[in-house]
């Protein structure tokens, strides 16, 4: 089979629903499943856990509801609806991170260049991570994350996202 069918888009939607078809036959609960088509992910499925445990490389669902950064998250019909955004966890306490000529480093490793506003921080800041802190990133360059928002708290970690495909 050719790889290149699946780039469709009614074909990937015809897959997710297929697949959740399969879920709710054998009985898994469907609530924990997340399905998303986010350029910013590198999987569509997630099975979502408790936010136990967690560690750089996790991805984890979490809201920015009451924070400066809620209004930047799009609505569809100006929906009062909670948005959750998940994001992988690039970086967290007591780890160290710094913004210098464009590069984003955790504990001296590079982890992202900032694509939306190269030039800022030319001098460099930093920023030492207190327990419960999180520095996230999604996987498309220009994912709406830590880059932006800074850091979340622990409190606004909902869920654990495992990725299935």
């Amino acid at each position: 089979m050719h790889w290149e069918f699946f780039k469709y888009k009614k074909c990937q939607r015809g897959l997710l629903a297929s697949l959740l078809l399969v879920v709710c036959l054998w009985g898994l609960p469907v609530d924990q499943l997340m399905i998303t088509t986010s350029n910013s992910l590198e999987k569509r499925v997630y099975f979502l856990l408790p936010p136990k445990d967690l560690t750089v490389g996790d991805f984890v669902l979490f809201s920015l509801e009451n924070t400066p950064y809620e209004a930047m998250i799009p609505t569809k019909n100006n929906s009062t609806e909670t948005l959750h955004l998940t994001k992988k966890i690039a970086c967290m306490a007591p780890s160290q991170v710094q913004y210098k000529a464009g590069h984003y480093y955790c504990d001296g490793f590079l982890m992202t260049h900032d694509f939306l506003n190269p030039t800022k921080g030319a001098v460099g800041t930093t920023h030492q991570l207190q327990p419960g802190e999180y520095f996230v990133l999604g996987d498309h360059p220009r994912s709406l994350d830590s880059r932006i928002f800074k850091t979340i708290s622990r409190q606004q970690i909902r869920s654990k996202a495992v990725g299935l495909w």
